[in-house]
């Protein structure tokens, strides 16, 4: 994966040894981590791609970086609203059923 990483320019200057094996630093590994990360989030490559451009240019570009990220961030938090959403409905249907087998198990109890 990082090798095409590498052919599309999200990681960049990736020093080689004699033998032309790439030596990753320990600031490439965190790059790299971040931008799968970014993937974990959802967003796009071309939006990852975005973000490394702006990323690549300098400082000047934190105000666009944030808006990136933000959009994002906005975006997982009503997807976690979604899930919450269902995981409590799940939650719900699993007590009901619990109840009715407990209830249905003391009422065939007390026909013994």
């Amino acid at each position: 994966m990082t090798a095409s990483y590498e052919n599309i320019g999200l990681i960049r200057n990736i020093c080689r040894d004699d033998k032309g094996d790439r030596k990753y630093t320990d600031d490439d590994i965190k790059w790299i981590k971040f931008l799968l990360s970014l993937r974990n989030t959802g967003m796009p490559l071309n939006d990852i791609i975005i973000y490394a451009e702006l990323y690549y240019s300098g400082d000047d570009s934190i105000p666009k970086r944030i808006e990136l990220l933000s959009s994002y961030k906005d975006r997982l938090a009503e997807e976690l609203k979604r899930l919450q959403t269902s995981m409590d409905f799940l939650a719900n249907k699993i007590e009901f059923y619990n109840n009715k087998l407990n209830s249905n198990n003391t009422n065939q109890k007390k026909c013994l």
